[in-house]
């Protein structure tokens, strides 16, 4: 999917060069097809929204929803290798977004020492209405995990499906697409799997005020929907260079094992589709979790402090930043995902992590001084 990071002249044909063809001549090839009927893209938008305030407005908020259905999007086409060329832009695709946000923000506590909370929810669904005949491979983005299928969201997972260890040979069994068992990885067996969505984002913040004293502190979750860990098949299934996992040691190792992870294997590359490292949903995991993002403690002087430090204010704070993380998810940060510098493969792997290093810990002590 491109959105609205389609390049300029994509309608042109665009040749490349490649200096490795045969006997070190170089070979021009078309990398990207022209196609002149491109066009912009429209969406019908619905929007509505109401806000409320409550007991002299000690309870304010906001609920709204939307409805956008987008159709010519641009999709870059990926034609079947036989044919020799490269991708080519159209604009076929037809997008369906809608869902609902609430917010409220109550004011607890008033007198001396105040209490104010801040909570909000939002829902997202997301479904890929129409690709104008294309198959699922037709458009794919930097990962072999997902794609687009009509009826799920924008780069589900498109996975063969991952049934258990054989606890005699230690070999990974599947599922076909009918869910009948087989030790053979077939990518016609491919099927949605997981949910690249989450059922409910949102976060809340307390505000605590007693005299010059403040706390604020701020979780963030995510409800539901699932992470891709891309680099686990490496690091839990081949024995090559990469450093593996503690997770490891869940593996088959002799009969009889009832083991998470099948039998390690050399490289992948030399040992055709039977190994276990393959793309299934074996590396799909839960992606909720509830995060501290921030907590901030600050105290702001009194007016005669300042004034005898010729002064007009001064406040003392410290605030730490992702404290802490409550999440079921083996790998290293449920909050991140592959980043992409093609928005196309961006929107096609909104859920896949791949050795993406964590959001930093960070302390921060401030002085604010005015004069």
């Amino acid at each position: 999917m491109a959105g609205h990071g389609l390049p300029p002249n994509a309608w042109r044909s665009i040749y490349a060069v490649n200096n490795t063809g045969y006997n070190n001549s170089p070979i021009i090839y078309p990398s990207l097809l022209e196609n002149p009927d491109l066009q912009w893209e429209s969406a019908t938008v619905f929007d509505i929204g109401l806000e409320y305030g409550l007991l002299e407005d000690r309870i304010v908020g906001e609920i709204a929803y939307y409805h956008k259905k987008s159709k010519d999007v641009f999709l870059s086409i990926s034609p079947p290798r036989y044919n020799g060329s490269g991708t080519y832009w159209d604009h076929v695709g037809e997008i369906l977004n809608e869902g609902v946000e609430f917010s409220i923000t109550s004011r607890n506590l008033v007198g001396e020492f105040q209490w104010t909370t801040n909570f909000n929810v939002a829902y997202n669904y997301n479904e890929l209405v129409s690709i104008g005949g294309y198959s699922e491979d037709a458009v794919s983005g930097g990962t072999n995990d997902t794609r687009t299928v009509i009826g799920q969201p924008v780069g589900t997972n498109f996975l063969v499906r991952f049934s258990h260890v054989d606890q005699e040979t230690g070999e990974p069994v599947y599922l076909d697409i009918n869910g009948e068992e087989t030790r053979t990885w077939d990518p016609k067996d491919r099927v949605a799997v997981g949910k690249v969505l989450p059922d409910a984002i949102g976060g809340i913040t307390n505000t605590f005020r007693y005299k010059g004293f403040d706390l604020n502190f701020l979780f963030v979750y995510s409800i539901g929907g699932n992470i891709y860990d891309s680099s686990s098949k490496r690091q839990l299934g081949v024995v090559d260079e990469w450093n593996k996992t503690t997770q490891i040691f869940d593996r088959w190792q002799e009969a009889g094992d009832e083991a998470t992870y099948a039998k390690l294997t050399l490289d992948a590359a030399n040992l055709g589709s039977t190994t276990p490292w393959i793309n299934t949903d074996l590396w799909l995991h839960d992606a909720s979790y509830a995060r501290l993002r921030n907590l901030t403690i600050g105290y702001t002087l009194s007016r005669q402090m300042v004034e005898r430090m010729k002064l007009s204010s001064c406040r003392i704070s410290f605030t730490g930043s992702n404290l802490l993380t409550f999440t079921n998810y083996p790998g290293i940060d449920p909050e991140i995902a592959r980043d992409f510098e093609n928005p196309t493969d961006r929107n096609m792997s909104p859920n896949i992590s791949y050795l993406t290093p964590p959001q930093e810990k960070t302390f921060t002590f401030t002085i604010n001084l005015t004069f």
